[in-house]
């Protein structure tokens, strides 16, 4: 595996673990609107706005310039899959 792609897949990793690890302010801004103004509706209308902020990151990633090309394949069809690769799989799941 050539080292670019290898960061490339180190990148999308970190970008997935971080917008999995931003996704726990949702149920945390609700429980904090419940606490303080105990209104579930004015809880449910905070709720999304955790969710745009994160679309807003990934749309702004997606649309700059900067960075790795995402687009490209990790590997060349014939290319085998580097160990390391598996190691983290086994790990994560």
């Amino acid at each position: 595996m050539q080292e670019s792609s290898f960061w490339r897949a180190g990148w999308v990793f970190g970008l997935h673990e971080a917008l999995d690890s931003l996704g726990m302010f949702g149920p945390l801004a609700v429980a904090a609107v419940l606490a303080r103004h105990g209104s579930y509706h004015l809880a449910f209308a905070v709720l999304p706005c955790p969710g745009l902020i994160n679309l807003a990151f990934v749309l702004t990633r997606a649309c700059s310039n900067h960075g790795p090309d995402l687009k490209r394949p990790l590997q060349s069809a014939g290319q085998r899959t580097a160990r390391i690769y598996w190691i983290y799989w086994s790990a994560h799941s």
